[in-house]
């Protein structure tokens, strides 16, 4: 089999082999993850790549002793690759919350504002939140990659309570942007929520 071939040859140094072996092994691996778990071609790329070379390191150090299973081991590390390549994109994407104006409002609807007006209107929403919420709008923008639980413990509340407060707050703020940007930004705005706190 072709994955026996390549471990072969990795182990005794034949590069010209090793070569050959691995473009074509890519291609087989790429579109075993896209048939089998239905992944983009880009992440069984990436998941591919990770994998060759995870195994021409273990070949180099002389880390592989058997290769009667390499069919199975080299799948197994394809699909453990490709899984973390999809958890870490996860991860990422449920805590992403940077303080920058454009992710807290929607880009469509600040695509008329120019970089100043955009801060200005931020600015004056924030400062109208409560303390809370401002506590919290700053703890954000200093760590836009902490979780729910790490905001949890830094104002020591409840998981629960920190994601209701963070998601109340980003609202506020996007409904503000908005109500900000067709021109109802005024020192009449009341955004104390704390009943809702």
């Amino acid at each position: 089999m072709i994955y026996t071939d390549f471990i072969e040859a990795l182990l005794v140094g034949d590069s010209v082999s090793v070569g050959k072996l691995s473009n074509r092994i890519c291609v087989l691996l790429v579109d075993y993850l896209k048939l089998r778990v239905m992944a983009e071609e880009a992440d069984a790329q990436d998941a591919s790549q990770q994998t060759m070379l995870h195994l021409l390191e273990m070949g180099t150090n002389q880390k592989i002793e058997n290769t009667s299973h390499a069919a199975p081991y080299i799948l197994k590390m394809l699909r453990n690759n490709y899984y973390k390549i999809l958890n870490s994109r996860r991860s990422f994407a449920a805590e992403n919350i940077e303080p920058y104006h454009e992710q807290l409002i929607q880009p469509n609807q600040i695509t008329d504002l120019s970089r100043l007006e955009k801060s200005t209107i931020l600015d004056k929403c924030v400062k109208r939140l409560t303390r809370k919420n401002r506590e919290l709008y700053m703890y954000l923008a200093h760590n836009p990659n902490h979780s729910v639980d790490h905001i949890a413990k830094a104002f020591g509340i409840s998981r629960s309570n920190a994601s209701t407060r963070k998601s109340r707050m980003v609202k506020i703020l996007r409904d503000c942007v908005e109500s900000g940007r067709d021109g109802m930004v005024s020192t009449t705005i009341e955004l104390d929520t704390s009943d809702f706190l």
